[in-house]
């Protein structure tokens, strides 16, 4: 996130305050919300179409399933690509995409086959359900690598063109027909973006970043864990007897509809807490860690530094966190009035009260998660992911039981102890920063046995010699 950082650094030195929480809004939840825009407009558009519901279905599943399928390979790849552009290597970026387009689209294939290929619908829609599953799948991969080049205004011009040919595509056909050209044009516009940045080389093929799935196991895992627990509770409710079904396709609109208004609703916390992260945070972080490098700091300007980090990382947790409760809080204590200007059942308050405090634990939970990922405490990451999927199954599933005003208690418990762990986590690690990071490194004369996840320990030693003589601070 280098780049875009940056930009939202220099915006907010210069004081276009209302310019950077603007980027920041448009590149954190741009593609998400032009997906959400693009697809409430064009079933208005579709109307009264008697298959409305089914092509809502499919495409639900589509996005569900490619979301879940990419996560996989998402948090791997980035760290792949990050680490080959500092070695000022992008040589293998087209390789590398080839590489990983040759797992994600015939595992798509088959996903597609195994959820659509025995509905009793027409040859023609299960074609273009796979096809759509494939294309939304391929474009989470193609935004890693346009992302990995900064070229996050190319990223939302994408999904914006994409919205933009589906609502007016939803005027000459159906809804998935719509959703399959639109997100061609997603993926097109991407790939002419890498084409303009990287020229084709000879190498065709590069596996080299399936090693990475070994070496940063716990990153992958807690990217994957995260994705397959916000869908947990969704998929145990789709499976109870209680749900709606067309064309063999579960859904529970009680339980949907009310978790998709509190995601929506954790927008400005995503906005809010990239701008300071990409800002404030990042200038600490880096002055502690650099100072480190250039081995010119003494031990008290590091601790300077530490608390300093500490200061703006509690401020800036500070700050998210009273937006968003001036956002979450109307939602909670108004449900039944926003119901109702929706048009939706009364008896629906608590779920929407459950959906909203959940989401909103859930966003604090994934920026102490992205925390953790900063220093590179994948292993922690990837276990307080794992008990948040535990949480979040167990309890949508005995909510079952419960009754209907319970739907939706698993999110909250499970993102509200994954959120109080992980911030402990990181309340203990940046309290001993200076021990963990002078530990982590290797031996003199230990190089080639550095342990996995310790990129940091291979830049300190220069010439066969320590940069820092850490035993001497």
């Amino acid at each position: 996130m280098a780049g875009i950082g940056f930009k939202l650094r220099q915006l907010t030195r210069q004081g276009f305050e209302v310019q950077g929480y603007l980027g920041a809004a448009v590149v954190s939840c741009g593609p998400w919300l032009f997906t959400v825009v693009s697809l409430l407009l064009s079933q208005w558009i579709a109307g009264q179409d008697r298959d409305l519901d089914l092509y809502r279905a499919l495409i639900t599943y589509a996005f569900a399933f490619s979301l879940l399928f990419t996560s996989l390979f998402q948090n791997v790849v980035t760290r792949y690509l990050a680490d080959r552009l500092h070695q000022n290597d992008a040589s293998r970026h087209w390789p590398a995409l080839a590489g990983v387009s040759a797992f994600v689209v015939p595992g798509c294939w088959l996903l597609g086959l195994a959820l659509f290929g025995g509905c009793p619908i027409a040859l023609s829609q299960k074609i273009q359900a796979v096809s759509l599953l494939v294309l939304t799948s391929q474009n989470w991969i193609y935004t890693i690598f346009v992302g990995a080049v900064r070229a996050y205004r190319w990223i939302v011009l994408a999904f914006a063109l994409g919205s933009a040919a589906t609502i007016l595509a939803a005027h000459q056909v159906n809804l998935l027909t719509a959703f399959v050209l639109g997100q061609f044009v997603v993926g097109a516009l991407l790939v002419s973006s890498l084409v303009r940045e990287f020229p084709i080389g000879p190498r065709q093929w590069d596996f080299e970043w399936v090693h990475y799935i070994r070496r940063y196991a716990g990153l992958g895992t807690a990217g994957t864990c995260m994705q397959l627990a916000v869908w947990a509770g969704v998929f145990t409710y789709w499976v109870s007897p209680e749900a709606s079904s067309v064309a063999g396709l579960r859904f529970f609109p009680r339980h949907d509809l009310c978790l998709f208004i509190g995601m929506l609703s954790t927008v400005p916390t995503v906005t809010l807490f990239f701008l300071q992260t990409e800002t404030s945070f990042y200038e600490a972080y880096r002055a502690f860690f650099f100072g480190i490098l250039e081995g010119k700091i003494r031990l008290s300007d590091l601790q300077l530094h530490k608390s300093q980090m500490r200061r703006i990382l509690l401020g800036s947790l500070t700050r998210v966190a009273r937006v968003q409760f001036l956002v979450s809080l109307p939602l909670i204590f108004y449900s039944s009035e926003v119901l109702g200007w929706l048009g939706l059942p009364q008896e629906w308050s608590l779920n929407l009260q459950l959906a909203v405090g959940g989401s909103l634990m859930l966003a604090f939970f994934q920026c102490a998660v992205i925390l953790l990922y900063y220093y590179e405490l994948y292993t922690q990451a990837a276990l307080v992911c794992l008990v948040f999927l535990c949480i979040q199954t167990l309890f949508a599933y005995l909510s079952l039981g419960w009754g209907p005003e319970s739907y939706g208690i698993g999110l909250l418990l499970g993102s509200l102890i994954g959120f109080a762990w992980s911030a402990q986590l990181l309340r203990n690690h940046i309290q001993s920063l200076e021990f963990y990071t002078f530990t982590g490194q290797p031996m003199p004369g230990t190089l080639d046995k550095v342990p996995p996840g310790e990129e940091f320990c291979r830049q300190v030693r220069k010439d066969g010699r320590w940069l820092v003589d850490w035993q001497s601070l």
